[in-house]
């Protein structure tokens, strides 16, 4: 029996030879591969996925900031038209129905007073 072409294999005490060790040791190289494989592909996939999480927060902001450009742009159209309809038609049909056939001065007493909402 040659003591250096033989060894025992790990736990089971059969003999194993030269040619099985490297074997062994190509498949050793085999298996480290494919850990490296998957660990990579779990930290892109976890890069992939904050990527997207990235990309769902800022379109949900842009979100926010488009709802409140249109709650504003609303809330400036109401004023505008409040002012322009207080401006052309209220104070002159105002002034129509008064007694005096809206001929007195805006501070004399019983004169219009323009109220908002």
């Amino acid at each position: 029996m040659m003591a250096g072409n033989f060894s025992y294999a790990a736990g089971g005490g059969a003999m194993t030879g030269p040619a099985d060790i490297k074997h062994v040791l190509l498949q050793v190289n085999s298996v480290e591969r494919v850990q490296q494989v998957q660990q990579q592909h779990s930290e892109m996939q976890q890069r992939y996925l904050d990527i997207q999480l990235g990309e769902e927060k800022k379109l949900l902001k842009e979100n926010v900031r488009h709802a409140d450009d249109a709650k504003k742009a609303e809330e400036k159209r109401k004023r505008e038209r409040e002012e322009a309809s207080g401006k052309s038609g209220g104070r002159r049909e105002g002034r129509k129905g008064r007694p005096d056939g809206g001929e007195a001065a805006d501070d004399t007493p019983g004169g219009l007073v323009d109220v908002r909402v």
